[in-house]
């Protein structure tokens, strides 16, 4: 058995002892136990090693500016909830102010047309100044 566990290991050496029992299982036609393809692996010291992750450079972020006066920058998203009862979503469209946290406005329904949604962005030219809608 040591031989043909070193025989598949050396042949394939990023197989682990799990892959290794499968094709042994299937190379000797018989069941071959898991712990004791573990067991001489680590025996003749032919563990896995395991693959160190590459790290990823931290960035900053590119064009976010932190606004700073209320109603420069406004942010939308969407909130749903299910109903066991009606099983239908409701989506709850929320506008914010980013520096106040303040709530602008709240729509809420079933079905969340188009139209709503170009009405609430055009809340954004209020007072003849341009503000900025993430």
């Amino acid at each position: 058995m040591r031989e043909q566990v070193k025989e598949v290991a050396l042949k394939h050496p990023r197989y682990g002892h799990r892959r290794l029992t499968h094709v042994l299982a299937k190379k000797l036609a018989k069941p071959v136990s898991r712990r004791n393809v573990q067991r001489i692996m680590r025996k003749l010291n032919l563990q896995v090693r395991t693959r160190r992750r590459r790290k990823w450079l931290a960035r900053e972020a590119v064009g976010q500016q932190e606004p700073q006066k209320a109603n420069e920058c406004w942010a939308m998203d969407f909130v749903s909830d299910w109903r066991l009862g009606s099983k239908r979503v409701l989506r709850i469209l929320t506008m914010v102010d980013c520096f106040t946290r303040e709530s602008l406005a709240l729509r809420a329904g079933y079905a969340m047309p188009a139209r709503i949604l170009i009405w609430q962005s055009g809340l954004t030219t209020i007072g003849g100044l341009e503000k900025s809608l993430i």
